[in-house]
């Protein structure tokens, strides 16, 4: 395995590594999407009547596209657990 290999691979587990810890916070803060998440294409989805979504990680930033619109990008988790919370009391 070449050096590029090698770090390519421990960059995608790091990546999946943080989408986890990512979705074990949603789950706390949102039990309710507990069942509607799962880690897919690299990157955290939701899929649920209460917030359809999908979470990436791109450029240092957390990447969040709701609903199928323009994606918007993060620097911290909270930001993100707001949004994720004001779409789900959009849509109960």
């Amino acid at each position: 395995m070449s050096f590029l290999e090698k770090m390519l691979t421990h960059y995608n587990q790091t990546k999946l590594a943080i989408l986890e810890g990512v979705e074990n916070k949603i789950i706390s803060e949102y039990p309710e999407l507990k069942d509607s998440m799962g880690i897919k294409r690299n990157r955290l989805e939701i899929n649920s009547d209460l917030c359809c979504c999908y979470i990436d990680i791109e450029n240092e930033t957390f990447k969040i596209c709701i609903d199928g619109q323009t994606p918007y990008c993060y620097e911290d988790l909270e930001s993100l657990l707001v949004d994720i919370g004001e779409q789900i009391a959009a849509n109960e």
